[in-house]
């Protein structure tokens, strides 16, 4: 008996309604998480018992101390609403990126299949939904993440630097450092598969490969600190306000003492942890569940177990994630060739002055730490293996701290910023 057409189309008609039903609940959710990781944002940078409170009381000794060339240097506030704005549009971008992979995922599968291996049958993803909260997740957890810790040690060390300074930091994490990195990466990788031969796992060929990734991301990203850094400011004589002024207020910021850099660094990881998340979280909520029948699990087991894996990747990344202390950690080293220890003053005048010995130092430990990382949680070590990202989370988060506790004169700022707030008020 063939089933009228009229029928078939309400059946499809009902089923588009309930899915894009089941949507707008998970971007709902998307949207009241948002606003409740905002809030808490906003009065834990605000409030000084919170760790907050030192762009208010940095923006009203400003008006009467520093020019609008100096603040400007230092960081202008527009940044942090220019980063509010790219969260949230970026967030549900992210959302129906997902849900179009999802769709095309099912789309292959549903049209001629995925053949893995005999008698394994790949099942499409029905709950798109979760599987884009989840990715969307990764990115409004990482800048909460971000802002709690900036705003901690912040008021911890030092607290005259701007959260708009931190923002542009960020900014350059999630997009110089990042694709600096990915070309470094592929250029040495390149290099490294010409001479070994063995493929992943824990022998000596993963641990050069591992290395390198190591290598060239801290470089990556303490090379976006140092790259646009300035340490004296410009001097303030209107004539010299030129084409390389104006080069100076778009590229360059003002950074006042070491743990500002140290900071800084801090920013430069955060930005760069986002943006892997992203790309790592949606990746693994994106994949489809896969029945074998030698395991003897349902299907609705299969599903649950394929569900949490993109959870579980966005939690360890999230919670347990290196860069941030790395990139802290080599800033520490940097401003010890930046700032004198016994005066606070700045021995350079440009992050670029670093030379290729200095910034070597400055990274080693950082690199080491990161290419262990790598090869610990490729090699498939068993219980080893699972807990790498606690183990060196903790080794990445003790060696910034040790760093951090080293610098001195937390809130003395150079000779210079001085001289320079003198002539222009």
């Amino acid at each position: 008996m063939k089933v009228p057409l009229t029928s078939k189309l309400t059946t499809y008609f009902f089923e588009q309604l309930y899915f894009a039903f089941l949507i707008c609940t998970w971007a709902l959710r998307l949207m009241l998480t948002m606003l409740a990781m905002f809030t808490l944002t906003y009065f834990h940078w605000q409030y000084p018992d919170h760790g907050g409170g030192a762009d208010k009381a940095l923006s009203e000794s400003s008006d009467s101390d520093i020019d609008d060339r100096l603040r400007a240097l230092r960081g202008r506030k527009c940044w942090t609403y220019c980063c509010v704005i790219f969260v949230v549009v970026a967030t549900f971008l992210i959302f129906e990126l997902t849900l179009f992979v999802v769709a095309d995922i099912n789309h292959h599968i549903n049209e001629s299949g995925i053949s893995m291996a005999p008698f394994v049958q790949v099942l499409p993803i029905i709950d798109a939904g979760s599987r884009a909260y989840v990715s969307s997740m990764s990115l409004v957890l990482s800048v909460f993440s971000a802002c709690y810790y900036l705003s901690n040690w912040r008021a911890a060390g030092s607290p005259k630097t701007s959260g708009g300074l931190l923002v542009q930091m960020g900014f350059r994490g999630t997009s110089f450092a990042v694709f600096l990195a990915m070309f470094l990466e592929l250029y040495f990788g390149g290099l490294l598969n010409r001479v070994t031969t063995q493929g992943m796992g824990l022998n000596y060929s993963t641990l050069m490969i591992m290395m390198m990734v190591g290598i060239s991301e801290e470089a990556a990203k303490t090379g976006a600190v140092i790259v646009c850094t300035l340490f004296v400011p410009p001097p303030p004589d209107p004539e010299v306000e030129s084409c390389h002024m104006l080069v100076t207020r778009m590229f360059r910021l003002l950074i006042d003492n070491s743990k500002a850099l140290a900071l800084c660094g801090m920013a430069v990881g955060f930005g760069f942890m986002t943006g892997e998340n992203v790309g790592y979280v949606m990746s693994a909520a994106t994949v489809p569940p896969v029945v074998d029948p030698q395991m003897e699990a349902s299907e609705k087991e299969v599903r649950q177990a394929t569900a949490a894996q993109g959870v579980v990747t966005l939690l360890v990344r999230v919670a347990f994630n290196i860069h941030p202390w790395l990139s802290g950690l080599s800033a520490c080293r940097l401003g010890k060739f930046a700032f004198n220890a016994d005066t606070g003053k700045a021995k350079l005048n440009w992050g670029s002055e670093v030379r290729v010995r200095s910034f070597l130092w400055c990274i080693w430990p950082a690199a080491a730490i990161h290419g262990l990382y790598d090869f610990a949680v490729s090699s498939n070590m068993g219980w080893l293996t699972l807990l790498s990202p606690l183990v060196f989370w903790i080794w990445s988060y003790t060696s910034f701290s040790k760093a951090w506790s080293e610098l001195d004169h937390e809130d003395t700022e150079c000779d210079e910023i001085k001289d320079a707030e003198k002539t222009v008020t």
